[in-house]
């Protein structure tokens, strides 16, 4: 298995080598992988980063992942995507549009799985932060 990454700007070599992951154009990432997970900040120069176009090149029953910017995908696109069977399946914890309305079609396609962006957002985590909170208080009280 192959780890392709895409970045605008050159990731270190120190990193690369580190984690064993290929740098390559986004171009690569559409044809030949399985798996297509968005795991960046949104701008001006990648809003829509993945629309009608990018679909039309992405290898046959991928699966696309998005836990970043609800806005990073064209949701039109994928809604379309999803329909058609190009692509296998989507996983989403970020909408275009947030919250993600009640009619938008994403609610009604069984190969598209929907997040509320907040799975850190356990009992057990939120107790975590609490406590550490009172230790650092506790803390810089000494």
């Amino acid at each position: 298995m192959e780890i392709l990454g895409y970045d605008i700007y050159p990731v270190e070599e120190s990193f690369l080598s580190r984690t064993a992951v290929k740098q390559v154009q986004i171009e690569e990432i559409l044809k030949s992988s399985d798996f297509i997970s968005l795991n960046c900040n949104l701008t001006s120069s990648n809003y829509h980063m993945i629309g009608k176009k990018e679909f039309q090149q992405m290898k046959e029953r991928v699966y696309v992942i998005n836990t970043s910017r609800g806005p990073l995908i064209d949701q039109e696109a994928l809604i379309s995507a999803l329909k058609e069977g190009k692509i296998a399946g989507a996983a989403l914890d970020v909408f275009e549009n947030e919250p993600l309305p009640m009619d938008s079609p994403l609610r009604s396609i069984n190969t598209c799985i929907l997040g509320a962006h907040n799975s850190s957002n356990t009992l057990d985590a939120i107790m975590r932060v609490n406590e550490l909170a009172i230790s650092n208080l506790l803390k810089g009280l000494q």
